[in-house]
């Protein structure tokens, strides 16, 4: 054996926890595996690179060690290990073993005494060492024949190798002084004391005069400084306890044996099943690279096969690559005849991925930096027949996907080159006028395959260059939604979990806060490194996804999620007109409202005080005011509106309080913040549609989040009236809104032959199940008997208890359980619904849709913690019906913005709301929209029970004539400003 590969397993593990926590890398399961990644991927390309012969692995068998008994606060101020790395510690040391590594670990000794003993020994049988540790304390193994040396990861990626002379070059102290310099330094994170003010340049100052610790110690009357002699003096016993803390034993009882520490491993296909089973896509793409080192052949293999190490020395390693950006090969194109060129070898390529590099991320106010585009052979487009996933006429006969020849490419077929517009090297850059010359029509050709990541803002940046981008039919982003929505799914996190390497972060480029630059003001060179990879890394990603998906999720992307990235885009580019003027006349009244109550609160409890200070209400309410309360903790008394609900009906200055935080609220959520979120260039609103956060499927919104504009209340509801018409005089708002859609659901997957009749023959479904519940004629059921039925009904959907139903309802628990019971007596059918549901997703571990979205629910269906396997059967129940609506929601806005884009109409899609879509409709067409949208959201009636869709019309999105409620009667909205003034002034709606 000519070299050795010893690895202290601890150290390395917690280095790679700390170094990649950031990323978060979980399974589908949600089991963590950050640091499981960084190990293996360490220990896999060491090997590729020194190529030993022989390799080991030492692990800390417990906290207390002989150390311990020297000085009992050794390491004592460190944290206990955190579950996930306990957790993945263990998964750790279970691939080592799958590899046939050896591993040592000693009762009493840490795992660098181990792996000292070890190299030591090793050293002086001729063979050459090389330790990858993330504790720089091993520093002090490296002796000075050079047989022994040491590679330490990076925090920000790669090795960093260290012989004696690149131990002085970064303490000022040799290997053999190491212990030495800690015994006067100490060491923090080990919690050695050494000598107080003794900093690193002192101590190696010390030792460079003096050698060692005993001879500064011996010649202390010698050292200059009168405080720097009297604290060696002082701490002379506590220097050389922290030396000896400091100081890796070499006399572990472990023993080297060559043919022991041999790369020899039984069960390849345990350990790939082990990689299979943590999601490691990447390390199972490059194993056929690895497998070499560990195939027992190995064992025997001749040193002549092997790489040549020098017989004494460190070998010298290259330098390990710290992110992708340092691997992909591409070239700046700087003039136009270049950029022709590469259009050519695209088109001729026929698929491409490309990312706009910009100022910033609103595409209606960006400076263009550049373009990156990256292409390859191995990935071609061809039309195939779709599944037809929801069996509806609107889709085209065919559709366009990807194939792939191998996945991933080798980077050599790989061809990247990034296009400067605006970066501070003028001269090297192209005017964006001759850039979209060359690359419009490319752009604009549909039978070129464009594929991109978050594709919205690609062709809202089109547009805003004023480009027309076609053939866009591939988004990594929405295809990792697809395949596991349980994930992170930004190209940085992607390409760590897939390709195996992190990638650059942005803020190393343009720094954080206020002193945060536009990527316009990044020099071109560091530039065109971060954009190559954007383009490369989702060329990457779009070939492994097209492997990945399954026949059913393709239908899901291609079909259903892919189109509908046009339509979000859309409607992002459009946003929505608002009247800022109406916010700001509400913004005055509800100030005037809010010292109106500030005043009766500070009356009636006779002080003044912080209304918005929890800690000041409970004070005042629970000690001066001697309001009963449930008793303190050690943050103070509970002010949450469950608790102050509760007192609210005997305390009316409790119910006044509740009023101020509901004004409170909206005026600073809503009113005072959406006025300043308008964009000035056309004074509308433009809030961005996340397609890939949830895991049922549906949309959410943000900046602002149009999901929470409250509805609950006619002060909540009367924010509408500010999303108006941009030209009022010839244009209206429309609302179309599914009926009860989750319970028509219920109906159609529980087929309950009563709920199927009630919906079928258009019953009001409150009022029925009200009747049947309570046993009186439909005709006779009261206001507050529906209103019962209404809450158990939704109830039921979120899987709500018997607790949490009485809460809703203020009844007795048992009086809610009683009402449940009679439910499901009412329904049968529901509950024997909902109970094979939940037995198949333990059975399955998934939830499914109607149209085939899968939600993974086994880790939480498994976990010892009762209330989050009891969410997790809620969520395997209520996944089928939330689900199949929002993807129901989605089918129809694509139905909706093609029927406009087919017949050419003026009027738009431009909001979307829980179970509503929005548009804004020219007055002349209005009749021919209520249409199309009324058949779009129809969707040619797919389930048992009809699909009902009210639809309503307003100058605003408030004031809507003819809305049609749920109990199945028609009523007319009430003007607005007149109605907000009264509720303002009266308090009315305010609960």
């Amino acid at each position: 054996m000519k070299q050795l590969v010893l690895i202290d397993g601890h150290s390395l593990a917690y280095r790679m926890y700390f170094a990649l926590e950031r990323t978060g890398m979980k399974t589908s399961k949600k089991e963590p595996t950050w640091a499981i990644f960084g190990f293996f991927k360490a220990l896999f390309e060491l090997l590729g690179r020194v190529q030993p012969d022989g390799i080991a692995v030492a692990f800390d068998m417990g906290r207390i060690t002989f150390r311990n008994e020297i000085y009992p606060d050794y390491k004592a101020h460190r944290d206990e290990m955190p579950d996930d790395m306990r957790q993945q510690m263990a998964a750790i040391r279970e691939g080592v073993e799958l590899l046939g590594i050896p591993v040592f670990g000693v009762e009493h000794f840490e795992a660098d005494d181990v792996i000292g003993t070890l190299a030591r020994q090793a050293a002086e049988d001729g063979v050459n060492v090389v330790i990858l540790t993330g504790d720089q304390d091993a520093f002090q193994i490296i002796d000075e024949a050079g047989r022994i040396s040491l590679l330490v990861p990076s925090f920000k990626g790669g090795l960093s190798e260290y012989d004696r002379q690149k131990v002085f070059e970064k303490w000022g102290v040799y290997p053999e002084q190491v212990t030495d310099f800690k015994g006067l330094k100490g060491d923090p994170s080990d919690n050695i004391p050494g000598v107080p003010g003794v900093g690193d340049k002192t101590a190696a100052k010390l030792l460079a005069d003096y050698k060692n610790l005993e001879n500064v110690l011996a010649h202390v009357d010698q050292i200059n400084g009168a405080k720097l002699k009297e604290r060696l003096i002082q701490f002379k016993e506590q220097a050389l306890m922290s030396k000896a803390l400091a100081t890796i034993r070499y006399d572990v009882p472990v023993t080297f044996g060559k043919d022991a520490c041999r790369l020899a491993m039984e069960d390849e296909a345990a350990f790939k099943a082990f990689m299979t089973r943590h999601e490691f896509r990447s390390f199972l793409t490059q194993w056929p690279e690895w497998r070499k080192f560990f195939v027992t052949g190995a064992a025997t293999a001749s040193v002549d096969e092997l790489a040549p190490v020098a017989e004494a020395g460190s070998p010298t390693l290259p330098t390990l690559p710290t992110l992708i950006n340092d691997a992909v090969a591409f070239d700046v194109v700087t003039d136009q005849k270049a950029l022709a060129a590469v259009c050519k070898a695209i088109e001729k390529a026929g698929v491409f991925a490309f990312d706009y590099e910009t100022s910033g991320l609103n595409p209606r106010q960006n400076e263009l930096a550049g373009v990156s585009l990256s292409w390859s052979g191995q990935l071609k487009a061809k039309a195939i027949k779709p599944k037809n996933i929801l069996n509806l006429s609107h889709y085209p006969d065919k559709v366009v996907t990807l194939i792939n020849g191998k996945s991933p490419a080798k980077p050599a077929d790989i061809k990247t080159v990034y296009v400067p517009i605006r970066h501070p090297e003028l001269d090297q850059c192209l005017d964006e006028a001759l850039v979209f010359e060359c690359l419009g029509p490319l752009l604009a050709d549909a039978s070129v395959v464009k594929i991109a990541h978050n594709a919205k803002f690609e062709i809202n940046q089109s547009r805003a260059s004023g480009q027309t981008l076609n053939g866009l039919v591939f988004d990594t982003m929405v295809a990792s939604y697809v395949h596991n929505p349980n994930t992170k799914h930004n190209l940085k996190g992607l390409c760590f979990e897939w390709l195996g390497t992190p990638m650059q972060e942005i803020t190393e480029l343009i720094g954080k806060g206020k002193k945060q630059i536009s990527f316009t003001q990044v020099p071109l060179s560091e530039a065109a490194r971060y954009a190559a990879a954007d383009a490369y890394v989702t060329l990457q990603l779009a070939a492994m996804f097209v492997e990945a998906l399954d026949d059913d999720r393709k239908a899901l992307l291609y079909e259903l999620e892919l189109p509908l990235v046009s339509v979000l885009a859309e409607m992002e580019w459009l946003g929505i007109s608002v009247d800022t003027d109406y916010l700001a006349t509400i913004s005055q009244k509800l100030e005037k409202q809010l010292a109106k109550v500030e005043k009766a609160i500070y009356k009636e409890a006779g002080c003044e005080f912080n209304l918005n200070s929890p800690k000041q209400v409970g004070d005042v309410f629970f000690e001066k005011m001697g309001i009963p309360h449930k008793g303190k903790t050690k943050t103070g008394y509970s002010t949450n509106a469950k608790v102050l609900e509760q007192l609210a009906g005997e305390w009316p200055v409790v119910k006044k309080l509740l009023e101020y935080r509901q004004l409170f609220k909206l005026k600073s959520t809503y009113v005072d913040v959406l006025p300043e979120l308008v964009d000035v260039t056309d004074n509308r609103l433009h809030s961005s549609f996340n397609q890939t956060i949830t895991a049922t499927g549906r949309l959410s919104s943000s900046d602002p989040n149009m999901q929470n504009i409250p509805i609950r209340t006619e002060l909540g509801r009367s924010i509408r009236h500010a999303f108006v018409p941009a030209y009022r005089d010839h244009w209206c708002m429309l609302s179309a809104d599914y009926s009860q859609i989750e319970l028509r659901l219920l109906a159609h997957f529980s087929q309950d032959p009563i709920l199927l009749e009630a919906f079928n023959k258009g019953q009001d479904i409150h009022a029925a199940t009200a009747a049947r519940v309570f046993g009186v004629p439909l005709e006779a059921v009261t206001k507050e008997q529906r209103y019962r039925a209404k809450a158990v009904n939704f109830g039921i959907i979120y899987g709500q208890t018997a607790y949490g139903l009485s809460q809703a309802l203020d009844i007795f628990p048992g009086e809610a359980a009683e009402f449940i019971e009679r439910y499901f007596s009412t329904y049968p059918r529901v509950k024997s619904y909902i109970d094979e549901v939940v037995a198949e997703a333990h059975k399955t571990g998934v939830a499914t849709t109607l149209f085939g979205r899968v939600r993974d629910l086994s880790a939480d269906l498994n976990d010892k913690t009762r209330f989050i396997r009891e969410f997790a059967e809620r969520a395997a129940f209520n996944t089928p019906l939330q689900g199949s609506a929002a993807d129901i929601m989605k089918v129809a806005m694509i139905r909706c913005h093609q029927a406009l884009k087919r017949e050419r109409l003026e009027s738009k899609l431009i909001l979307q709301v829980h179970d509503e879509m929005v548009l804004e409709v020219f007055n002349p067409e209005k009749e021919r929209v209520i249409e199309l949208v009324r058949t779009a959201m129809g969707l040619d009636q797919p389930l048992r029970v009809p699909l009902v869709v009210d639809v309503s019309i307003g100058p605003t999105w408030m004031d809507v004539e003819d809305i049609v409620d749920d109990t199945g009667g028609a009523t007319k909205a009430s003007g607005g400003a007149m109605t907000l003034g009264l509720t303002l002034e009266a308090g009315v709606g305010v609960s």
